[in-house]
């Protein structure tokens, strides 16, 4: 019994040991792969406390701390995306108006610009059809106390559309407000000039 007891408590005693020093080794190996692989997580975190203002910083965990300064960022990105399509469609507007009061150069770098707003001419023949709204008052029955320039942006805006959505069936067509008159501008894609005329009045 002696014998047997002895080498049992000894390979007993082996094995525990083992385990201790499998289990400090295992943790100092878990501390420094945690401490290496901590830093860039450190370094993002200390730059989004440096960069960025959010509440309750100091009280949230790294992830959630960065989830949040995530989120914050793609917020921004989308209202300076929205900022930049308004100005984008305003410089397009803008770009027509000067287009049709003859203010454009026609030059070799005329296309390329105008393909920056978003416009493209196909053929070489062109029309200007103007509107002039005289009533619409009609359309807003039971609405007699708007504002008269919210009602007219109103309309321009609708007719705009249609008119657009109507002209770019067998055409291109862009329409802009000038001095208070709606102009579209046409740019006809016929082979034949004489039909024109009757194509626009068609239209």
């Amino acid at each position: 019994m002696s014998v047997f007891l002895e080498k049992a408590n000894y390979i007993q005693k082996l094995a525990i040991y083992s385990l201790l020093f499998c289990m400090a080794g295992g943790g100092v190996f878990c501390y420094l792969f945690t401490k290496k692989n901590y830093r860039p997580l450190d370094r993002l975190v200390s730059i989004i406390r440096t960069n960025l203002t959010t509440t309750d910083m100091d009280n949230q965990n790294e992830y959630k701390l960065i989830q949040d300064a995530l989120h914050n960022i793609l917020m921004e990105k989308e209202k300076v995306c929205k900022k930049l399509e308004q100005q984008n469609d305003e410089m397009r507007l803008n770009f027509l108006r000067r287009l049709l009061q003859g203010k454009v150069v026609m030059n070799e770098a005329f296309h390329s610009i105008a393909e920056s707003y978003r416009l493209s001419f196909g053929s070489g023949y062109y029309a200007v059809v103007l509107f002039n709204i005289e009533e619409y008052e009609k359309l807003f029955r039971g609405e007699e106390n708007g504002k008269k320039e919210d009602k007219l942006k109103l309309v321009n805006y609708i007719l705009s559309n249609v008119v657009e959505e109507m002209v770019r069936q067998k055409h291109r067509g862009y329409t802009v407000e000038i001095d208070h008159t709606m102009a579209c501008l046409v740019n006809v894609d016929m082979q034949e000039p004489s039909e024109i005329k009757k194509e626009i009045l068609g239209i």
